[in-house]
């Protein structure tokens, strides 16, 4: 995986932020300290950058580089280990035990599987990563707006007229090693 250039990363970074709005000039810097942690990275540009698609305010631009700061300090030992971490972060930020719980299950699946959704839906209901509620149809409504954030914040990627899902294989990679790590 090529870094990209400044000019690149910069440009990846305000596609896939998707603002109607400009970014003030001191979002501008924070931005470019975000895109400067990910090291030109293009997995990492865009999920770290879909996490900040929902931050408005300066205080949660300075929280989130500050957060990626310390998330990534002391571990540039190689470059799987550097978009680990990146990724890692866009997981924590999920801030749902749920979410999180429900894409490490995606992990499961071969690498670049296609995976239906409605069955992975009712996989996570059985689990009891949905929790139940009052009807059928409302944890499958769970279910399918659980996918819908994920899908968001680029964890999982939408396939085939977003009947199916699929999980980058780096992304995957990282969902392993989270799993191993916290059993």
């Amino acid at each position: 995986m090529e870094p990209l250039s400044e000019e690149e990363a910069w440009e990846l970074f305000n596609k896939t932020l998707e603002r109607y709005n400009a970014l003030s000039k001191k979002e501008e810097e924070i931005a470019n300290g975000i895109i400067k942690e990910c090291g030109g990275l293009p997995l990492a540009i865009v999920t770290t950058t879909r996490s900040m698609s929902v931050v408005y305010s300066i205080v949660g631009w300075r929280n989130a580089l500050n957060e990626l700061r310390e998330h990534v300090k002391g571990h540039t030992i190689d470059m799987e280990n550097d978009v680990f971490k990146i990724l890692e972060f866009s997981y924590n930020r999920l801030n749902d035990e749920k979410l999180q719980e429900c894409l490490l299950y995606c992990a499961l699946f071969l690498e670049d599987f296609k995976i239906r959704r409605v069955p992975l839906i009712k996989y996570w209901i059985a689990e009891g990563l949905v929790e139940e509620m009052g009807s059928w149809q409302a944890q499958l409504d769970r279910g399918h707006a659980i996918l819908d954030k994920l899908e968001n914040v680029c964890l999982l990627e939408r396939c085939e007229n977003g009947q199916y899902v699929k999980m980058h294989d780096v992304i995957g990679d990282m969902a392993i090693n989270i799993t191993t790590k916290n059993s």
